[in-house]
This record gives structure tokens, C-alpha cells and sequence, in this order.
């Protein structure tokens, strides 16, 4: 896995996955796992990171997560308050 444009991205048929949301989620998710694998050169398995660090990355995550919704949430009442 060295080439990771468009055209090797994973596209998963709509006869597997027939929720075109559920689609779109599984599909980022691997192509997101191939990516780190190729950036990492191993898989989050093969990861030698503690339960601790895990958590601790979980929480920047969520909270990286948290500033984009509030930018989101703050953007649509804005649309709703005609701003």
C-alpha cells in the first residue's frame, strides 16, 4: 500500500452496505486506517499504547470534536437568527 490517491480509495457497493450513510462512515474509516498505516507503518493493533495514552488521545479527540460542533451549532443560529 504505497499509493493512496482516489483512486485507491475504498468504495464499498451499496449491495453490502445499502444505508448510503452507514456507506460513507465505513468507507472513511478504512481508508482513514490505510492512511495512518502507511503514515505509522503499523496498524492501531499492532500500536504499543497503553489504556492511559489511549484515554488521553480519546479525550484531545473529543475534544477537538466539541470546538467543531460549537462552530457549527454558532453558524446555524446564525442562519436562524438571519445573520
Amino acid at each position: 500500500m504505497t499509493d493512496l490517491s482516489a483512486k485507491n480509495l475504498i468504495s464499498i457497493p451499496e449491495k453490502i452496505a445499502p444505508d448510503p450513510l452507514v456507506r460513507k462512515i465505513a468507507e472513511r474509516m478504512i481508508n482513514r486506517s490505510n492512511v495512518g498505516i502507511k503514515k505509522y507503518g503499523n496498524t492501531m493493533d499492532q500500536t504499543k499504547m497503553g489504556l492511559t495514552a489511549a484515554l488521553k488521545n480519546t479525550v484531545e479527540e473529543l475534544l477537538d470534536a466539541a470546538v467543531y460542533i460549537e462552530k457549527a451549532v454558532t453558524l446555524l443560529e446564525g442562519e436562524e437568527d438571519g445573520k
